[in-house]
């Protein structure tokens, strides 16, 4: 439902929580104490996201990370779109339907 744009959204929303999972590691809200044992302890995402990644390239035998270019067909399965006689067909539609369905469209 949401394609590409859905996808990056996501992606950045998980870099942002793993950037800022590395900061409160980093900077502890309690307070100074900062040792390696404590860093690790709080930035366990970053490696288990790693893990995670090279465990499902593994599994699905996928290395590379995206689609060449030269294999992606656009012009499969595409209409034949004649936009002003599907203007048309919805305007007369919109016409035909009752004052409240119309009010019920413009709300909902």
């Amino acid at each position: 439902m949401f394609g590409v744009a859905g996808s990056w959204v996501g992606f950045l929303l998980n870099v942002l929580c793993l950037i800022a999972s590395f900061y409160v590691a980093l900077f502890p809200v309690g307070g100074p104490d900062l040792n390696a044992e404590g860093f690790f302890k709080s930035y366990l995402a970053g490696p288990i996201v790693i893990l995670f990644f090279v465990g499902h390239k593994i599994y699905s035998r996928t290395l590379k990370f995206g689609v060449h270019l030269s294999s992606v067909d656009v012009d499969a399965g595409r209409r034949e779109l004649n936009l002003g006689e599907e203007m048309k067909a919805e305007r007369a539609a919109y016409r035909a339907m009752p004052f409240w369905k119309k009010v019920w469209n413009f709300w909902f």
